[in-house]
């Protein structure tokens, strides 16, 4: 809301040239924004919060252990950061009972 805002000011007070340029990079920056996100399987083991992430691609081995830390518990989203990077999880689409499980095991460690 808040781009479609900005490019709306930037065409009304710069013209049509800067409202298009502004609408190109954004449009590059949620291109770029979603060729970084992470793909794969992540598995968790261990104690939270002492506990090691691995991501695991489709083609590949897993990978080298990584630090793990829940940020954001909601009810219908739950943030992670894994290695330092963001993690979102949608967690709907699992069974009721391997959601409360999941929810258990982030908020009480």
């Amino acid at each position: 809301m808040l781009a479609l805002w900005l490019v709306v000011m930037a065409g009304w007070v710069a013209g049509v040239l800067v409202g298009g340029l502004v609408m190109l990079f954004t449009a590059l920056g949620i291109v770029k924004e979603a060729r970084n996100q992470a793909r794969g399987t992540l598995t968790i083991s261990g104690t939270f919060p002492a506990c090691l992430a691995q991501w695991q691609t489709s083609q590949q081995r897993p990978g080298p252990d990584c630090s793990v830390q829940c940020d954001y518990l909601g009810p219908w989203l739950i943030g992670l950061r894994v290695a330092g990077r963001r993690i979102w999880l949608w967690p709907d689409s699992a069974p009721a009972e391997q959601r409360r499980v999941l929810r258990r095991w982030l908020r009480y460690p």
